[in-house]
């Protein structure tokens, strides 16, 4: 039995497995489903509204002073909660007001409750607008759907609106990066579970580079009765061990050794190396460099800067040493904001100089 609709603009608090008690906020109308997918899997069955653009059924969404106040009422109420999410019967980024929508619940949210964590839960059609994208990167846990690797499967499964291009999404969030990947793995017909569908799909997760992906099976009813969800006891491909994951996708620290070049051999035995005098080895460095030796460059940089504090007039930083000196990532270091300072090319201490030396 599918799910109804959400009547109203608040509704929860929700226990989220991701999110804890989440209070979720419908930007869609409570009447109709409005959306720009008709996923096969969808819990809230067929999208009677399937549109790129929402901007014509205005009079159908919630406005923007209901919106706020009811997030304002809730949040100085004694409610739970540990995050309100962006959510609701359909794609909330299309609501015209969406940008604004996010300024002010963003102000809310750091009034009332700063701690609170502000989530949303898109499709990643609605990418393509800037303001979306600029309010987008103001969240704390901006989560977008990618539920294919490739162009067919996105068409059987998620079945979106005329004008939405796959190849856009993908582009969108790549250039994003700083995100969270959701992902619905399904069995039946359709599905997205074939091995060469799972190598495309981590092949684009690859070069997105999200924040994380969450993956999981459909766990609510589905409008076909021909999809069913994922076995968790079911390999998640059949592809052999030599194929899986892809070459593409493997870290470089999980290469073998034997298969790297005699330069990067001779780098991993450097660093594994078991002496009594522990050095250590850079790519950026031609020689590896003793433990004893760092320490005398460390006193000689601290030695310096307090002459050069002395000859300048300046005084000590906030993070201050044993010795009156301040230091910045085990280096001492002499703040003069009125003269300015630079980083000592060769002893990384920062030292002040007049403006006159500066070069």
């Amino acid at each position: 039995m599918l799910l109804s609709l959400q009547t109203s603009i608040l509704y929860g608090p929700v226990g989220s497995r991701r999110f804890g008690r989440s209070l979720g906020i419908n930007l869609s109308p409570g009447s109709c489903k409005l959306c720009s997918f008709n996923c096969a899997y969808c819990h809230y069955g067929k999208t009677e509204r399937l549109v790129a653009d929402a901007r014509q059924y205005k009079r159908d969404l919630p406005p923007y002073p209901e919106i706020i106040e009811a997030v304002q009422e809730a949040l100085r109420s004694r409610m739970e909660l540990d995050a309100v999410t962006f959510s609701g019967n359909g794609e909330p980024t299309l609501h015209p007001d969406f940008p604004a929508l996010v300024e002010g619940v963003i102000y809310l949210r750091n009034k009332y409750r700063p701690r609170l964590k502000i989530a949303l839960l898109s499709n990643s059609t609605g990418l393509g607008r800037d303001d979306v994208r600029r309010a987008v990167m103001k969240l704390d846990l901006p989560v977008f759907k990618l539920d294919a690797g490739t162009e067919k499967t996105f068409r059987k499964i998620n079945r979106p609106a005329a004008g939405v291009r796959f190849e856009e999404i993908v582009s969108n969030l790549k250039s994003l990066g700083n995100v969270y990947l959701q992902t619905i793995l399904i069995d039946g017909v359709p599905a997205n579970t074939d091995p060469d569908e799972i190598l495309a799909y981590f092949e684009l997760v690859r070069d997105i580079r999200p924040r994380g992906v969450h993956i999981y099976s459909t766990d609510r009813p589905a409008p076909s009765a021909r999809i069913s969800k994922v076995d968790p006891e079911r390999p998640t491909a059949s592809a052999s061990p030599a194929t899986w994951p892809p070459a593409s996708a493997r870290s470089p620290r999980t290469t073998p050794i034997a298969r790297t070049s005699s330069a990067r051999r001779a780098t991993v035995r450097r660093r594994t190396s078991r002496r009594t005098r522990r050095t250590t080895w850079s790519p950026t460095r031609a020689c590896a460099r003793s433990a004893t030796g760092r320490s005398r460059l460390r006193a000689r940089a601290h030695s310096r800067a307090r002459a050069s504090a002395r000859s300048v007039g300046g005084h000590w930083g906030h993070r201050m040493g044993a010795t009156g000196t301040a230091y910045r990532d085990g280096w001492p270091y002499v703040p003069l904001p009125a003269v300015g300072g630079r980083w000592h090319p060769r002893r990384r201490a920062r030292v002040s100089v007049p403006p006159a030396t500066t070069r």
